[in-house]
């Protein structure tokens, strides 16, 4: 289902994504090395007691969406080379945990495309401190192995460093996986691979989402539009508050998000929704922003985004997974204010929840 083409300028926005979620998140910058703390061995690991657990993306030549567990962690469908870190402590769970790159693959250059995707642990109270590389996971298209970059399999006592496995340890690496998915149009390929630590998390809400219908398993585009008129309404419902001037009612909402990411990188409980109320407060009082229509014009749709595991679903818009609820500038200039928002299916009821 293709996005809306806004106009030729919104391709180049520079947009700035406000989700009281993940905006403001001051999250240390990722090097590498092994961490040096000696309470940490004591303890009999080196993962910390309050873990910040990124992805070093480095992708070329290839458009794709990158998943853990199931949780978009970006998008870009622009084919650009991306060389960046994403913090994803708001997609993980103590236990099982899974990284996946779907390749939206080019049938005029099906060999092009390389992937990196390394995950990094910091201390989120040794902020200052160098990172430790987990795992990698890679994936050269066209190679007769294609994840033959990727480290390791195997289980790692994260006190001697992941290089090579160990008879014991504290964190299990799954063997990277390569597969052909069985599109019904345009030809898809996933990578993919597992990790298991224990981190200080519950297991968020999203995990018990129920499952819907990713785009690619739909035989039809009819069948398509059918999902997407089930999540439409959600974010219209969401938008109307924002036009009512209902702050509180759209904080309200999304008061599960809100309440999980205060737990998922250590903030004051309250913190996450007290941000977004001022974000949004800010927005609405700004002359120079209005708020953009939620519902596309005729014959135009949004680009329905259900995650991997089928248990998260959004509306995004462009090449890089930008929200659809958001404010456009009022005087000509490119600035975009969007407020990103996920879902997961209870019944009858799309939940905000990322």
């Amino acid at each position: 289902m293709n996005d809306i083409d806004r106009s030729a300028n919104r391709r180049a926005i520079l947009e700035r994504l406000v989700c009281a979620a993940l905006l403001l998140i001051a999250v240390p910058g990722v090097a590498s090395g092994k961490a040096n703390n000696p309470k940490l061995a004591e303890r009999g690991t080196m993962i910390p007691a309050r873990p910040l657990l990124n992805l070093r993306v480095d992708i070329e030549s290839c458009q794709y969406d990158l998943f853990v567990n199931g949780g978009l962690v970006m998008r870009n469908l622009a084919g650009t080379p991306i060389h960046e870190d994403q913090p994803i402590n708001h997609l993980v769970r103590s236990g099982s945990n899974e990284i996946e790159v779907l390749i939206y693959v080019d049938p005029d250059a099906p060999d092009a495309g390389e992937v990196k995707v390394s995950l990094v642990i910091k201390d989120a109270d040794h902020d200052q401190a160098p990172g430790v590389t987990a795992l990698v996971l890679a994936h050269k298209a066209g190679a007769a192995d294609p994840t033959a970059g990727s480290t390791p399999a195997g289980v790692f006592d994260s006190r001697r460093g992941f290089e090579k496995p160990a008879d014991k340890g504290d964190v299990k690496v799954g063997a990277a996986k390569f597969r052909h998915l069985p599109v019904h149009r345009d030809p898809l390929d996933m990578v993919s691979r597992t990790f298991d630590m224990h981190l200080p998390f519950p297991e968020w809400a999203f995990f018990k989402g129920e499952k819907m219908k990713q785009g690619w398993e739909y035989d039809t585009k009819d069948a398509l539009k059918a999902g997407y008129a089930q999540i439409l309404p959600a974010y219209v419902q969401l938008a109307s508050l924002l036009e009512k001037h209902e702050v509180n009612g759209f904080v309200d909402a999304c008061e599960e998000r809100s309440r999980e990411m205060d737990l998922a990188f250590y903030k004051t409980a309250g913190e996450t929704r007290r941000r977004l109320t001022e974000e949004l407060k800010t927005a609405l009082a700004d002359p120079t922003l209005k708020l953009e229509p939620t519902t596309p014009p005729p014959g135009k749709f949004w680009r329905y985004s259900v995650g991997s595991k089928g248990n998260l679903i959004a509306l995004t818009q462009g090449d890089r997974g930008s929200a659809v609820i958001g404010f456009e500038s009022t005087n000509g200039s490119v600035y975009r204010l969007g407020f990103p928002v996920t879902f997961r299916k209870q019944g009858d009821r799309f939940i905000v929840t990322r």
